[in-house]
Formats: C-alpha cells, structure tokens, sequence
C-alpha cells in the first residue's frame, strides 16, 4: 500500500505532545517600552523608494497594556495567525514589503519568517495564493519590535477579500515569536494550531480568554497598484499574420468551434497584399486557402472531428458548396440525396460533427433546381462524404403530430447516442413550437416550466453524452429562461454569483459539456454582456463569471493590461456565440480596445474556466452552496487547492451543514492526482451533483484510492473494489496526519446527509478540495 495511503489512515490512533501555548490558554502580556518610537508608526514609517503604503493596520504605542499571540513555525509546534485586508475593486496590489509588531519569549532572533497570503473563504483563509520564507533582519529578540519583512518576489493581489499569515521561524525547541493584536473593527483575526485536537481549524482570536478587547493583528502592507487584468490568450485577431501561408494580415474572423479533443476551427480572410482570400483554420495552423481549393465566402461555422475532418459550407465558382476535408462534397443543383426529382437548394445551415468525423447537416431542397423549397432534411454524412443518411425530415410523424419546420438550431452527442432539435409541429389542431430529443417530445409551447411562465418559443439547445440537456426558450411573460432537463435553472431577475439579471435579459448564447458544465451569455437590459460558466446539476448556484464586457485584460501573460473588452460578439440567428468542451477552456470571439482606447479589433481569444463538480451541492435547496470539507481549515476558494508545505501537518475536515439532517452520514473519496473527469452522480433519476472524478457506483476513472464510509454508510456500496479506510464519525469531523516530507497530489470529495439538499433524498455531494504538498 502506498505509504501516504497507509498514513491517512492511520491519523486516528496519532497523539501529539503539545509544549506550546494555545488557543485558550492565557497569551503573552507584554509590556510595551516607551521611548523615542513614534506615537503612530503607521503615519511615519520610512519611506521607500519606489514603494507606497498599501494598507494600515499598524497599533499605537500609547496603550501599554497590547497583547500578543504566538504564531510559529517550528518542528511540532505549529501556530498560525492570520489578519484580513481589502484590495478595492477595480485595482491590483503589488505587495512588497510587510511590517509587523511582534515579540519573542527568549533572547533568540527569529531566524525567519513564513509569509502566506490567502483568499478569503467565508470569513476564514481560504487557498493559498503566494507563500515565501524570507530571512529576519532582527539582531535579537526584543520586546514589541516593529519587524519589516522584504518579499523576495513581490505577492500580486486583484481586488477582493485576502488573509495574511506570519510565523516566526526557529530550530531552536521552546522559541515562539508572537504576533500584536489589538481593538480593531471588521472580521476579528483568525488563528489555529494544527497539532491541537481541537483547534486545528480557524478559530476567532477573540474568542481566546485573556485578549481584552483585542479583535485583530497589527501590521501594514506596502508596494505598488496597478489595473487588474483578466488572463487570455489571443488565437487570431483582426490585424494579425496568419501563421504558415503567405498572407500578410487577417481581415475578418468568424465565430470559433471546436473538436471533442478541444481544437479550435474557424474561418476568416486575410489580405494577400492584392485582394482578400478566405481561409480555414483548425487548431494553430490554416489548413485550407481560396488560393488552393478556390474557396471563397466560408459560411459562419465551420464543424470539426479530433483528426482534423471538418465540413462547412462555401462558395466555389459562384455557386454555394458544402465541403469537407477531402473536396466538394455537394454543389447547389445536385440531386438531393434520397429524394428522386429533388435537387438541392444553397446549404446555409451550421453542420455538426462529432469527434469521429461523422458529420451532420439540414438541407433544403426543390422540385426544381433553383426552385422554391419542398422541405429540409437532417443527413448524416460519413467521415468520407460519400454517404448521405436521411434522419429526420420536414412532414415527418413525430409524436403528437407532424413536422412542419426542422429548425437548424440542433445538437447532437459526441457519441451519437443522443440528438435534440427544435421543431415546429402540427398537432392536427394547431403549429406548436417544440422540443424534441431521442425520439420524443420533451417541451412544447404552452408547457408550465416548473413555476415559471407558459413557454412561447425556444431559442438554442445542446445536448452531452450523458443526455442532459440544456435549451434556452422565452416565457409568454416575455420572461428568457435557461432550462436543464426541462426545468428552469436560471431566468432574468436572478442573482448569479452577486450578478443580478435585470429583467428582460437574455440568453444570447449557451453550450453544454460532457463533464456537465454549460456555458451561458447572458445580454443584458442594461446593455451588458455577461459570460457565466457552472454545473447543470445546480446550475444557478455555481455559475461564474468568466468574461465581461469592459473586463481588462492580460494577452501576453506578463500580468499587466493590454487591452479592455469593448464586446463580446453574439452570433444572431443559427451560429453558435462561442464554443465550449471538456477542455477547461472556452473560446469566443470579441472585440478589444487597446489601452489608448483608440483601436478596437476582433479577436478569438482563449478564456479558462472553472473545474466541474467542484462546488459541490450542499445547501442548495436553500438557495447558496456551502462548503463543508476543509483542508487546513480551507477549502481552497475557487479554485479548490491548498498547498501546503510537505514538512508542514495537515487536517482535514467535514463540517455538519447549515441545515443538518438527523444523522448526518456521509463518505469521502481520496483521488491521487487532480480531478480531471467530472461525472454526475444521479440517485433515483434526479441529479445529486457533480464529483469531480467518478466514484465506484461509476464507470470510468480515475476511481479513488481509497473510501472513508461515515456510520449507517454501506461499504460495499460506497467503496466497492477501493480501499475502504476507518470508518468516520457522523458530521462534524477532523483528521490529522503527516506527509513526512512526500511531494503528492490528492484529491478530496464526498456526498453529506443534509436538511437543504436539494435532492429528493436528502444527500448532497460536497465541495472538492485538492492538496498539493511541496
């Protein structure tokens, strides 16, 4: 067995001989010394070059009688405080330089100081986002010395909510080197001690006797600000080369889509230095010139297999074509395939194609060539182009009624076993707009969805290997809903991640993932556009924000701005806004200002997303999803990691939710590596959420490396062919354990019993965290 295995395992028979002061024992009274240092060092700290006074939280030697608590870093003695700040909205810190109050309890110099900084998580540290040791510059340990630490690289912080930590550094056994506190407004300071049975999670200072009316640490920050960016990377834009052929400057770009495997495709022109030529991009080259094949006018969409197959529409020698990898596939006039006396009218529609190259695609055709339509036809065309197989077409029997009209918004799986369209159908007594996925109707006009209005129309709809499907449709209030599986998940007017939706916004683009995340572009009433990204399962209460119009942003990865998005392009009508897959990536098109606000041009850019499944669902049904597993006393704020140094011990924990049910069983699952293959668990037809890797009531990997069933817990079922470790305590729980120095990569989740889980059977799956040790 793995020895870290063997370890987590074992942290509940480990006991730890604590010789340290603790949270709940009396702190160090000091005694300030007067004498010539400054009343309010905080107004008159020396000035450095290059260097402002971020933020000021320094104490006032005027008041004699300041505590300190112990915040050390020493072999089994680990305590750690930590202190909140602000970074305003719409600014970035440069952090270079940290200044502290603090003492020793001996005559020892702090040899160094562990710097951390994390995201705040509720009110506590959550991730780690910069940790450093830097050397003391402190020739012996005085009583309350003003400590000025130097980064050796300085912390970048975007505006929000973060924690600073500082430990004293010794080798020395029984050194400690406490931290001032002092009566300050605002959330109270946190600290914790890892090797405490009890106190290993964060815990108020003020909730620690002794303290008087001491609420928070005293330090200052100090660097420089800068406008916080938004990190993408630019695929093409307007202006740019065109990488491998001997064209001088793209003209125009077209809506991007992608591979099952994540290549990019589109198409575009670009300026040969004597006329405009389309091309054909897939993945980082072009692969197709007018030049070559004579192609010109390439249609908005362009479909894509993950060998590099494609088919899109074109025009060739006046006449419009639909092509594919190997050539002219069909040209306007040719005989509609399965139709005797048929010939098809120009294709217009976006094709799809799924990963294996098989393709699919809605044509018109007509008694006469060049004549009025006589219906559409959904095909699926072979990887080679030479089959054309007739799925559904316009004046087919489908159920309760006949097709009237074959609209090209449609989707199909990447495994083909799943296809949703939106119909018009006859009825026999009237022309209903409808939703048909898998042979039936799943939506129709005038359906109640759930409480919502009586649905008028529908808008886009996607479809996952998994079969959950996502359709975006207008309400008969004129209210605009995003509906998952039939069922409203977000509409206008709701409140997204401290996004309000004004009314009479709408969904203007979505794309659905086999990893159980859709992406969702909202416009807004206010002339906003707003790109969210969350799970199906609750999607409402785990969607983010992941692009904005007026967003600044950062295309060469030097962490500063370049340039602010003036827009997102929204597709109108049966193209696709943007595209989306089970890489962590999504890729839209957009235009940017540049910095003098002077030039905007087009550009497909690439944009990073949140990991699926790692919000968890606990607390849903009372409207805000709650994390509950901790690591550290972190759950790893959003992007769910925790580094921790390997030397470093280490807890983890399983909160009792806000809404606790009466037993409150639960099971965790220990992953090695990151989560890479999100799957919806689902019990009883109703979804219970996403968990980052499959489980063993799953197929597929990876399957966990070991199981920790709660009581009233059946291992065989949980656990299946996994380790099954000790069984845990009924919520709330703690572990401790030690890595022992190992460098790993683990990976923590479970389901919770819970009075506000938003499925039928009280069970909810936790938040993810991940452990990263170095």
């Amino acid at each position: 067995m793995n020895r870290m295995i063997a370890t987590l395992l074992a942290v509940a028979t480990w006991s730890v001989l604590l010789n340290s002061p603790l949270c709940g024992q009396a702190p160090l009274r000091i005694l300030v010394p007067q004498g010539d240092l400054p009343t309010n060092p905080g107004s008159d700290l020396p000035s450095r070059i290059g260097q402002t006074l971020l933020y000021d939280q320094l104490c006032s030697w005027s008041d004699p009688t300041e505590n300190g608590l112990v915040s050390t870093s020493r072999d089994r003695h680990y305590t750690e405080g930590a202190a909140d700040f602000q970074v305003p909205s719409g600014k970035e810190w440069i952090i270079e330089t940290i200044t502290a109050f603090g003492t020793c309890n001996t005559n020892r110099p702090v040899e160094s100081f562990k710097i951390r900084f994390y995201r705040d998580d509720n009110g506590k540290p959550g991730r780690l986002v910069y940790g450093s040791t830097e050397p003391a510059f402190q020739p012996a340990c005085i009583f309350d010395a003003i400590y000025d630490v130097s980064l050796s690289s300085p912390c970048i912080l975007t505006s929000g909510s973060y924690w600073l930590s500082i430990q004293g550094v010794f080798t020395v056994p029984n050194s400690a080197w406490y931290w001032t506190i002092v009566d300050r407004d605002g959330l109270s300071g946190q600290w914790r001690n890892l090797f405490h049975p009890y106190l290993s999670e964060w815990c108020d200072i003020a909730e620690c006797p002794d303290e008087g009316n001491a609420r928070d640490f005293c330090f200052s920050l100090s660097g420089n600000t800068r406008t916080p960016t938004e990190e993408v990377y630019v695929v093409a834009e307007v202006g740019g080369v065109v990488p491998g052929v001997p064209l001088t400057a793209i003209t125009d770009l077209r809506f991007p889509t992608l591979s099952g495997n994540g290549q990019i495709a589109f198409t575009g022109k670009a300026n040969t230095g004597s006329e405009e030529e389309a091309f054909v991009w897939i993945d980082d080259r072009v692969v197709l010139c007018a030049s070559d094949f004579d192609l010109s006018s390439p249609s908005d969409n362009i479909a894509v297999g993950n060998e590099g197959q494609f088919l899109l529409n074109s025009e060739t020698g006046g006449l419009a074509t639909l092509r594919n990898h190997l050539g002219i596939l069909l040209t306007e006039g040719d005989p509609a395939p399965g139709y005797a006396g048929r010939f098809l009218l120009p294709p217009t529609f976006p094709p799809r194609m799924r990963p294996d190259g098989v393709g699919y695609m809605i044509l018109s055709h007509a008694s006469l060539p060049g004549g009025s339509s006589a219906g559409e036809t959904l095909y699926e065309v072979s990887p080679s182009g030479e089959e054309f197989t007739v799925l559904l077409d316009q004046g087919g029997p489908v159920p309760g009624g006949a097709i009237t009209n074959l609209d090209p918004r449609f989707d199909v799986s990447d495994d083909g076993s799943h296809r949703i369209h939106l119909l018009s159908i006859d009825t026999g007594r009237q022309i209903l707009s409808a939703v048909w996925i898998d042979g039936r109707i799943a939506l129709r006009e005038g359906d109640l969805a759930g409480s919502g209005s009586p649905l008028l129309s529908f808008q886009d709809c996607a479809v996952n290997n998994s079969g959950v499907f996502v359709v975006a449709a207008t309400a008969e209030s004129s209210s605009h809903y995003l509906l998952v599986n039939g069922t409203i998940a977000v509409q206008d007017g709701d409140e997204i991640a401290g996004e309000i939706l004004p009314p009479d916004s709408e969904v203007v683009g979505m794309d659905l993932n086999n990893r159980g995340q859709v992406a969702h572009l909202w416009e807004t009433s206010t002339a906003d556009e707003i790109l969210f990204v969350g799970d199906a399962a609750m999607l409402s209460q785990t969607s983010k924000p992941v692009l904005r119009r007026g967003d600044p942003v950062d295309t060469d990865g030097d962490g500063s701005t370049d340039a602010t998005v003036e827009q997102i392009s929204i597709a109108r009508g049966v193209t696709r806004s943007f595209s989306f897959s089970d890489t962590p990536y999504i890729f839209v098109r957009v235009s940017l200002r540049d910095l003098l606000g002077n030039s905007v041009q087009d550009a497909i850019v690439q944009i990073s997303v949140p990991s699926a499944g790692s919000s968890g669902t606990v607390n849903a049904a009372a409207g805000e999803i709650r994390d509950v597993l901790f690591v550290n006393g972190s759950s790893g704020g959003r992007d769910r990691t925790v580094e921790v140094d390997a030397s470093d011990p280490i807890s983890f924990a399983l909160s009792q939710a806000v809404s606790p049910a009466q037993q409150n069983r639960n099971v965790l699952w220990v992953w090695r590596g990151l989560g890479r293959n999100p799957s919806m668990l689902v019990k009883g037809g109703t979804p219970l959420g996403t968990l980052v890797n499959p489980i063993p009531v799953q197929p597929g990997g990876p399957q966990p490396k070991i199981c920790l069933p709660g009581p009233g817990v059946d291992p065989e079922i949980a656990c299946g062919n996994v380790v099954v470790g000790q069984v845990t305590q009924a919520a709330p729980f703690y572990r401790r354990f030690n890595l022992n120095g190992r460098e790993v990569v683990l990976t923590l989740q479970g389901v919770l019993e819970e009075g506000a889980s938003g499925h039928p059977g009280g069970f909810s799956v936790t938040n993810s965290v991940t452990v990263i040790s170095r």
